[in-house]
C-alpha cells in the first residue's frame, strides 16, 4: 500500500510539473540500445516473476541514437514495458523492434505484447488520467497516469505516440523519437568535425586562449570540456549561473564566451555596457 501510494504521488508530481510547464529536459543525443539494455536489467525481476520473454533486435536498437532526455527516455520505456508485463498472459512475450521513419528524421520504436488487448471503446480514453485498462475486470495495480505522462514526455521530446491493439491477441504501443543527426555529439562517443586548416592553426600556435562556458548543465559543461581538452594552450572557465559569469568576464577578460540561449541577451547587453572589447 506504500508503495502504490508513493508511486502514485510521484506520478502526479510529474503531470503537475508537465502541465505547468516547471519540466525541465536536458535533450542530447541517445542511444537507444543503452536506454533499452537499462530497462531490461531494471525490469528482469518482473519479467521472471511473470515468466514473460523479452525480445529485442539489439543490432538494431544498438545503432538508433535519438534527440531525447535519457532519464526522461528511460521513464518513457519502463512505463510501456511495465504495462506490456502487467497485462500479459502468463508465459507470454514482448518484442521490441525499432526503425528509422518519416523519411529518415525520425526513430520509432514499438512496443508488441501477447496480452489480453484493448477493446476500441478503452483505447478512446487509454491516455485521460486516472483511466485504467479493464479495471472492472482485472486485479492489476496502477495508478492510471503513467500513460498520460509517457505520451505528454514524447511530446515534449517532439515525437508521437500511439497505440494499436485487438483483444485478446495483444498490443503494440509504438512511439517517435527525432533521430539524432548524423556526427551527433554524445558523452560515450564524441566525433568531432573540424576542417584541417583551422585545426592546423589551433595546434601550431603559441598564444593562451580563454574561454568562458556559461551553463547550468552537467552534461553541457562535460561535454565542452572533452572537446577542448584537445588544445592545451585554450583554458576554459565555467559559470553555473549568469552573476557569476559575469563576475569571471571581469576578472578574466576572456577571448570568447559561450553560453545558454535563455542568458544571451542579459549577458550579452551587460558585457556590452561594461566591456567594449565585447561589442
Amino acid at each position: 500500500a506504500g508503495h502504490h501510494l508513493l508511486e502514485l504521488i510521484n506520478e502526479v508530481l510529474d503531470l503537475s510539473k508537465i502541465e505547468s510547464g516547471r519540466l525541465e529536459l536536458s535533450i542530447q543525443a541517445v542511444c537507444f540500445g543503452d536506454i533499452l539494455a537499462e530497462c531490461r536489467s531494471l525490469l528482469s525481476p518482473l519479467l521472471h516473476k511473470n515468466a514473460i520473454k523479452l525480445l529485442s533486435d539489439e543490432q538494431a536498437c544498438s545503432r538508433m541514437y535519438v534527440r531525447a532526455d535519457a532519464v526522461r527516455l528511460k521513464q518513457i520505456m519502463i512505463n510501456l514495458l511495465s504495462n506490456a508485463i502487467k497485462y500479459n498472459r502468463p508465459q507470454g512475450n514482448i518484442r521490441i523492434t525499432c526503425e528509422t521513419t518519416n523519411e529518415g528524421t525520425a526513430v520509432r520504436v514499438n512496443i508488441i505484447d501477447s496480452g489480453i488487448g484493448i477493446s476500441s471503446a478503452a483505447q478512446n480514453n487509454l491516455f485521460t488520467p486516472f483511466t485504467r485498462i479493464d479495471e472492472k475486470n482485472h486485479n492489476i495495480e496502477g495508478t492510471g497516469i503513467g500513460l498520460v505522462i509517457t505520451r505528454n514526455l514524447v511530446h515534449l521530446m517532439g515525437g508521437v505516440i500511439g497505440v494499436e491493439s485487438k483483444v485478446d491477441v495483444g498490443s503494440t504501443f509504438w512511439f517517435t523519437l527525432p533521430l539524432a543527426s548524423e556526427g551527433a555529439v554524445t558523452l560515450d562517443k564524441i566525433t568531432i568535425r573540424e576542417d584541417s586548416a583551422t585545426s592546423s592553426a589551433l595546434t601550431n600556435t603559441h598564444k593562451q586562449y580563454s574561454i568562458l562556458y556559461i551553463e547550468d548543465n552537467p552534461t553541457n559543461l562535460r561535454l565542452v570540456q572533452e572537446t577542448l581538452s584537445r588544445w592545451p594552450h585554450i583554458k576554459l572557465l565555467s559559470a553555473h549561473e549568469p552573476n557569476l559569469g559575469l563576475e569571471l568576464v571581469k576578472a578574466n577578460r576572456p577571448d570568447l564566451i559561450i553560453l545558454d540561449r535563455s542568458e544571451e541577451r542579459r549577458v550579452g547587453k551587460e558585457c556590452r555596457s561594461r566591456w567594449s572589447p565585447y561589442h
